[in-house]
Order: structure tokens, then C-alpha cells, then sequence
């Protein structure tokens, strides 16, 4: 979608021309952080039935490179979170608009 995007209201505008480019490629990255974890989780960490390495390993203080890893997606998607409020589209209020008067839904 090229152009401001307005609200329902017609109220607020959004100063990107492209307001979803941003979401997309940080929700690519996080995708990206998870399917790695997953598939190490579904293919690399056992073998017959045993925690054989993947996700199993232990590192420092004796906790597995699973807890970790599953703690840095959550602090990850913080992250990312952060980065989409500081660069994301920021609504902007138009000034010369008439407030509405009709029920939002």
C-alpha cells in the first residue's frame, strides 16, 4: 500500500508510506530465531530416546543450552518489540478533523 494509511475515524494517519514493512521483517527474524530453535529441539537434541546434545548440552552452572536459548527468544521478541516502537509508523493526529460523534466499534 503506497500512501497514508488512515484510521477508521479518519483521524489518524500514519507517517510511512509503507506502515507493515517494518512488522514484516522483524516478525521474519523472530521466525527465523524459532524454527532454528525448533527444528535443533526436533532433530539435533536426541537419539533414542536419550538427551544425546542440540538443546540438551549443558553450559556454564550446569543449565541446559535449551533454557537459554528458549530465554533469549523471549528476551528476542522484546527486542524486536522495542525496535518496531522506535521505528515503526507513528500516528499523527490530524488537527483540522471534527471529532466524531459516532459510536466507535
Amino acid at each position: 500500500m503506497v500512501g497514508p494509511v488512515a484510521e477508521a475515524g479518519g483521524s489518524q494517519q500514519f507517517e510511512s508510506h509503507r506502515p507493515g514493512a517494518l512488522a514484516t521483517v522483524l516478525f521474519a527474524l523472530y521466525l527465523a530465531g524459532y524454527s532454528g530453535f525448533v527444528l535443533v529441539a526436533a532433530f539435533l537434541t536426541f537419539a533414542g530416546g536419550e538427551a544425546t546434545g542440540g538443546l540438551a548440552v549443558r553450559v556454564a552452572g550446569g543449565v541446559p543450552v535449551g533454557v537459554v536459548a528458549g530465554l533469549a527468544l523471549i528476551v528476542g521478541a522484546f527486542g524486536l518489540a522495542l525496535v518496531y516502537a522506535a521505528f515503526g509508523p507513528r500516528p499523527t493526529v490530524d488537527r483540522h478533523a471534527t471529532p466524531s460523534t459516532e459510536p466507535r466499534a
